[in-house]
């Protein structure tokens, strides 16, 4: 297995793309602290929420159903795939937990959910030849 690929997206990941995303991140963080009256505990779960949906985001593989961008209720919902199309262009969907943003401000890209049916059935064969799961 070739690692130089991973090892070249979290070189990009530590060196350039952290320190941008921190400093967005703590400024938000700060901003919803002063604006917003909220109890210390719920505070840190909206941190826990934030570095789950940014792990989720960049872990460069689906994890959620195949349903899941059609779903009415699940579709707005960000997935790896949608974020992935943003680091792979770097144009368009901008989000970071939900899509209706970029649906919003005319940043989404259309080939999302198409995309994310591909990624899909890619995992579907890649499991089936590795004999996870039967065809």
């Amino acid at each position: 297995m070739d690692v130089g690929p991973v090892l070249d997206t979290w070189r990009q990941v530590l060196t350039v793309d952290f320190p941008r995303y921190f400093l967005t991140a703590a400024a938000f963080y700060l901003l919803i602290v002063f604006a917003i009256p909220m109890h210390p505990l719920a505070l840190r779960l909206l941190l826990v929420h934030m570095i789950v949906r940014n792990v989720v985001g960049h872990l460069g593989f689906e994890i959620w159903s195949a349903g899941f961008a059609r779903h009415p209720s699940t579709r707005w919902h960000l997935t790896p795939t949608h974020h992935d199309l943003h680091h792979r262009f770097g144009k368009g969907n901008y989000g970071l937990c939900f899509s209706f943003w970029d649906d919003w401000i005319g940043t989404s890209r259309s080939d999302c959910t198409a995309t994310y049916d591909a990624v899909h059935r890619a995992q579907t064969r890649q499991r089936v030849v590795t004999g996870e799961v039967q065809p």
